[in-house]
């Protein structure tokens, strides 16, 4: 009897997703032969190359023929159109899953691509696990160590392709847990996806501040400011189809998101400083509540030194991004706290965290220079917020592409 879980699998996109689970499943003796499926053969050699699968093809009947399994590592919008595609090729009862992090919609649209008898074998999942690179060079075998992974079945959902689901995550490290759809969807509205069209909007932001400005920030990042930042980079197209797959959800994070950075806009205009002030230390104890809940992830959070910085920067390496992350962390519910870990919002308010974050006196200082930087960061919210909601892939993408631009040039000055 065969100790592999799987006598062969097929990884469908073999970028940071499908190609570390390449990694982990051969590290870990979960799949016997591991084939990709990929756009262009230039990914497969070099998926090869890195071993992280076996063999693999640009044509869906090399790739999934006689496969135990085949796992989704593709965006959400190719969903369907891999369905069409690779369905009539399938063994009678081979599994079907994913690593997309919306589960609702994308589950309708591959129930309704598949034949009625292959509909019970599709089990949806979302590993709690990323970085803002991409591409098999990106891939790594620990991704999905110690990492939350959530499995949503169906109700027609067979028995024992989701247990094999389960114990595959569970093989190459992660957590698993279960829940319904729409939840999903909700909590990683919030924790996730929110946090991305954020981070998002601050780079082209921060991309329209004179040169001087961007330069100083640039040139001397702080690691607050980068993890800040750091989401920004991610894969355009990957997250072009989760914004508008998750929309409504997305949208719903997004309001109580604006109602708190416009209240905080007021208070800084009418110099409500004490109010801001509360406001500021609550936003920091409920991080540290939430760093606490998560503590065995959580990296060492070095105070900065922001007087280095000169007035027109401070707003913008400093100020706002606190002010930003305190709005957020008004917005999160203490239900949401547990799925948290690893989603982005972590990072994206580690600054909060800081002692500094609390005093007042920068903030009123700044307070032209600081309001300035509000309105222009709240136009780029509301820009993006817009393509969203209206499904306008388009331009969602290049807006995407374009904030990815502020990641790589700081990335590129380390």
């Amino acid at each position: 009897m065969s100790d592999f879980l799987f006598n062969k699998i097929c990884i469908i996109g073999v970028g940071l997703i499908g190609g570390s689970l390449g990694l982990s499943l051969r590290k870990n003796h979960v799949a016997r032969h591991i084939v990709g499926l990929a756009r262009s053969q230039e990914t497969i050699d070099r998926a090869i190359e890195l071993g992280i699968i076996d063999e693999g093809s640009i044509t869906p009947l090399t790739a999934v023929e006689n496969a135990d399994i085949i796992v989704l590592c593709s965006p959400l919008g190719t969903y369907k159109k891999i369905i069409d595609l690779i369905e009539v090729h399938l063994k009678e009862g081979a599994i079907i899953t994913d690593a997309g992090s919306v589960k609702q919609l994308p589950t309708e649209e591959v129930l309704g691509a598949l034949q009625q008898e292959r509909r019970e074998f599709f089990i949806p999942a979302h590993p709690i696990a990323g970085t803002e690179k991409s591409g098999p060079e990106a891939a790594f075998d620990s991704l999905y160590e110690g990492k939350l992974c959530i499995i949503t079945p169906t109700p027609i959902a067979n028995q024992d392709a989701l247990l094999k689901v389960r114990k595959m995550w569970e093989e190459v490290g992660s957590k698993v847990v279960e829940m319904p759809l729409r939840k999903h969807d909700m909590i990683y509205a919030a924790v996730s996806h929110n946090i991305q069209l954020l981070s998002s909007a601050f780079g082209l932001a921060f991309l329209k501040c004179d040169w001087p400005i961007r330069g100083e920030i640039i040139n001397k990042p702080d690691s607050h400011f980068k993890q800040f930042i750091r989401l920004a980079g991610s894969d355009a197209v990957m997250w072009r189809d989760i914004f508008i797959e998750n929309r409504q959800n997305i949208n719903l994070s997004l309001e109580r998101f604006l109602v708190n950075i416009n209240s905080l806009r007021e208070q800084i205009s009418s110099g409500e400083e004490d109010v801001l002030e509360e406001r500021l230390q609550s936003a920091h104890e409920k991080r540290m509540l939430l760093r606490n809940m998560h503590r065995a992830n959580v990296k060492r959070d070095d105070e900065v030194n922001y007087s280095s910085f000169g007035a027109k920067s401070l707003p913008w390496v400093s100020l706002l991004p606190r002010l930003i992350s305190c709005a957020v962390m008004e917005g999160i519910s203490d239900g949401e706290y547990d799925f948290a870990d690893g989603a982005g919002l972590h990072g994206f308010t580690r600054n909060i965290l800081l002692n500094d974050a609390l005093q007042k006196e920068d903030i009123f200082a700044n307070k032209v220079k600081l309001l300035t930087a509000i309105d222009s960061f709240i136009g780029e919210v509301l820009e993006l917020r817009s393509a969203m909601v209206g499904g306008d892939a388009s331009a969602l993408e290049d807006l995407l592409s374009q904030a990815r631009e502020c990641y790589l040039q700081i990335n590129a000055c380390g």
